[in-house]
């Protein structure tokens, strides 16, 4: 499972989500593979052809005490993860349009 943290900035991408674009994150007639949100890393050879995945990356955190407040900076991976199957120009140029 995620870290707490990349689940909730996984599930702020998710909602955020266009629906209306070329790349959807529901099934449907036209789209066989949609895209996917992770808050962890995908299994080798068994990655989503469409998926945004969010990882915390470590150190999870550093933090910085100041006098009146705490800072704490945490960085995060965002991976979009787009696979072509057909290699002609054509498949290309509207893979690339549709990212």
């Amino acid at each position: 499972m995620g870290d707490s943290e990349a689940d909730t900035l996984r599930d702020s991408i998710e909602s955020a989500w266009d629906l209306t674009g070329a790349l959807v994150k529901t099934e449907s007639a036209t789209v066989q593979n949609p895209v996917k949100f992770f808050a962890h890393s995908l299994i080798k050879h068994t990655e989503a052809k469409r998926a945004v995945i969010v990882r915390k990356l470590t150190p999870i955190a550093s933090n910085k005490n100041h006098t009146e407040f705490k800072e704490i900076t945490d960085v995060y991976e965002v991976i979009c993860r787009y696979s072509v199957d057909d290699t002609s120009e054509t498949a290309w140029d509207l893979s690339v349009q549709r990212i």
